[in-house]
């Protein structure tokens, strides 16, 4: 069965295309992305035991980020020279956290503090979620939500 194939600077990630083509449609369905079908019809009709996904298109960061999560499919880290599983890798928040939910590195001060202190306004928080090998290379990140 072919798998598809995408490659950064400091990975290789190579997934399953019936996962990929379901999680396309997802998006497709649920977010409105109609520009995504293309993607989809390409992948269904390639008959290349390969396919690699071009020059790192915005859309498929998130998505190998969420078919990780899942434990889908297989990673090999070239600073290490080894492959991993999902499982075997370690997520972890960048900026201010996985979701604007679970916001860290916010100070909480005393209520002294808080009351006789000078008013200042909290920059715009970003935050998103990555994976590392078991070595501590990272091998993928992606700034998820902007507030």
């Amino acid at each position: 069965m072919p798998m598809i194939i995408f490659e950064t600077d400091k990975a290789e990630f190579r997934f399953d295309p019936q996962l990929v083509i379901d999680h396309l449609q997802h998006l497709s369905r649920n977010h409105n992305r109609t520009d995504l079908q293309r993607c989809i019809d390409e992948i269904s009709t390639d008959k290349a035991p390969e396919i690699k996904v071009q020059s790192y298109p915005s859309w498929f960061f998130p998505m190998a980020i969420d078919l990780l999560e899942q434990e889908n499919g297989k990673v090999f880290c070239k600073p290490c020279g080894r492959a991993y599983e999902p499982g075997n890798l370690s997520l972890f928040p960048i900026g201010f956290g996985k979701t604007p939910f679970d916001v860290t590195g916010v100070p909480h001060n005393s209520f002294f503090k808080r009351l006789f202190r000078r008013k200042r306004h909290m920059p715009g928080m970003f935050g998103g979620k990555g994976f590392r090998c078991p070595a501590g290379h990272e091998l993928i990140a992606v700034m998820t939500w902007i507030s």
